[in-house]
């Protein structure tokens, strides 16, 4: 299997010092676009954070919801962004809203 894609984000001008799973260009370029679930994706992403600790670097992953964001975290994954500014936003407009209703008039 050829190496799986990830984007590379760097704090400094310097070497990178962590990794972020790209999933949709890990799926893309195994065949398995859509699958989170396929063995070989599985596969990648925990080979992606082997390789980043042999080489003192922090695997990272973008998270969409708790389930998820815990089981990166179960595989080893380090450093994790959890949701979208438009998700986060959405999900407290929603409970502000929902708040607001049910409050007595």
């Amino acid at each position: 299997m050829a190496d799986p894609a990830v984007i590379v984000r760097t704090e400094s001008k310097g070497s990178a010092r962590w990794i972020v799973l790209d999933r949709p260009e890990i799926r893309n370029a195994l065949g398995i676009d859509g699958q989170f679930d396929h063995p070989r994706y599985k596969a990648a992403a925990k080979a992606l954070v082997r390789a980043c600790e042999r080489n003192g670097k922090a695997a990272g992953f973008l998270a969409g919801d708790v389930k998820t964001g815990r089981q990166y975290l179960d595989w080893g994954f380090r450093i994790l962004c959890y949701g979208t500014d438009t998700n986060v936003f959405q999900g407290a407009l929603k409970a502000g809203i929902e708040g607001l209703r049910s409050s007595k008039r």
